[in-house]
């Protein structure tokens, strides 16, 4: 098997043809950093817009639906180009909190005190 398999590679070493062109494989393409970082400028700004009621009653609706969206591309796209799950989880979790905090269910201040007591019980303070 091996033999057979150094035999196919010479073939196409001597072609001047790879196996990837061969079978058409394209590398994976990644997203542009600068489209990641105005996606999350613009998720940050939104929320800001939320949380200071900026909006009208109906444009406040349609925001919230972005507040939602921006996040859930932005983590697919983050996921997509580096397939790192803690970097995915991270920003899963902060995207979470910031949205949280524009809706009003919780405070920046209380987001900060269940960090502090969850890293106490983890340090074991």
């Amino acid at each position: 098997m091996e033999g057979k398999e150094k035999d196919l590679r010479n073939l196409f070493q001597k072609s001047g043809c790879s196996l990837a062109d061969y079978l058409k494989i394209e590398k994976r393409k990644k997203v542009p950093a600068i489209w990641l970082w105005m996606l999350v400028f613009a998720f940050f700004a939104l929320a800001c817009c939320v949380w200071n009621d900026i909006f009208t009653p109906g444009w406040q609706k349609v925001a919230i639906l972005g507040l939602c969206l921006i996040p859930f591309v932005l983590i697919l796209l983050l996921h997509f180009n580096y397939r790192n799950w803690s970097l995915t989880t991270i920003a899963g979790l902060g995207a979470l909190v910031i949205v949280a905090i524009a809706l009003n269910v919780c405070s920046p201040k209380e987001v900060t005190r269940k960090f502090v007591n969850g890293a106490e019980k983890r340090l074991g303070q």
